[in-house]
């Protein structure tokens, strides 16, 4: 939606590379790996309609938090929106 195009926009003006991973329309939710942070809208449609996306999506939330608790130096960041 119209407020992550702004936050990928300000991630640019900034020189980070931004990657869009549209899970719930059927693509892979990211590996950890791949980004340092994590810009997250949970919308459109209703949270509680988790679909196939729903799982893979919470076990990369909880990859960030085991990351971050096992290597604090090196963070993973995450901004979420709305349900996310």
């Amino acid at each position: 939606g119209p407020g992550l195009a702004v936050l990928e926009e300000l991630a640019r003006q900034h020189g980070d590379y931004v990657g869009t991973f549209a899970v719930r329309a059927g693509q892979p939710v990211p590996a950890l790996g791949k980004f340092d942070v994590l810009l997250s809208s949970g919308g459109p449609g209703d949270p509680t309609e988790l679909g196939e996306w729903g799982q893979p999506y919470a076990d990369l939330i909880d990859a960030i938090r085991t990351h971050n608790v096992q290597q604090p130096d090196h963070p993973k960041r995450a901004f979420l929106i709305c349900h996310s």
